[in-house]
Order: C-alpha cells, then structure tokens, then sequence
C-alpha cells in the first residue's frame, strides 16, 4: 500500500467517526465543544465550554424582515447548573447585512461627505469651519 492510498483510507476512517458539526462556531468563532438535547431544538452542536456553550447563533424574526433589522441569538447551556437557560435567548451583537442594503448606505456615506459632513463620535456632523479642530473626529487632524 502507498502513502497515497494510506492517506485516502485515513480520511474514509476519519469521516466515520468524525463529528458532523464544524470545529468552531462559523458565527462567533467558538470551539466545538459537545453536543446536547436542547427541549425545543432537539440535538444541537454546542460551542465554547466548560463552563457555558452555545448554540450556533440564528435569525430571530420574521423570514419576510429584512436580515438587517432581525437580532441573531443563541441558546446558553450552563453546565455548572446542568441545564439550559431555558428563559434566557442571548443575543449576539452581529447584523446580516444584504450587499443592496450596504450598498444605498456607502452611497449615502459618500454623498453626506461630499455636502461637507464628517463622522464624529457615531454620528455624522457639518465639517468644522477652517481653523477650528474637532477631537476625535474622522477629520484626519
């Protein structure tokens, strides 16, 4: 048997026994950590530990909200307790944003710059007059 077919029989080995879940979180970017029964979800993947895992982040909401204006949340099991946290959705301060969405929002980022605004302290704000300095602000000074 050669390397090549060693290594191909590894991997048909491996895929038997490997965990179907990724080995970290594709969201937060947690660890796999093990996987529980959760009351409503069924089996899930659980990431982070020892403490506390998590489930993989999902939408909250409606499917016809628009993805930006819906939260993505995540279920707590705390192994400490030894339970979930049944009355507790975590969110996770994350947005998914549609390309058409960020698009309308850097054109308007471009025109507000173009009348003369500057990004300050998240907000956007007439630019300074000449001679006048801003702390802080995006005005390169």
């Amino acid at each position: 048997m050669n390397a090549r077919q060693r290594r191909q029989d590894r991997r048909r080995a491996e895929g038997v026994h490997q965990d179907a879940y990724p080995a970290k979180c594709p969201i937060t970017g947690r660890p796999y950590f093990m996987t529980l029964d959760h009351p409503e979800l069924g089996m899930v993947p659980t990431y982070g530990g020892p403490y506390d895992s998590y489930t993989i982040p999902h939408a909250e909401g409606e499917a016809s909200q628009p993805w930006h204006e819906r939260e993505l949340v995540q279920h707590r099991y705390d192994h400490d307790a030894g339970g979930w946290l049944l009355d507790v959705v975590e969110t996770v301060p994350l947005r998914i944003i549609h390309d058409d969405v960020r698009d309308r929002l850097e054109d308007a980022e471009d025109t507000l710059k173009a009348l003369g605004y500057v990004y300050q302290g998240h907000h956007w704000k007439p630019a300074p007059k000449d001679g006048v300095r801003v702390e802080g602000g995006s005005d390169g000074r």
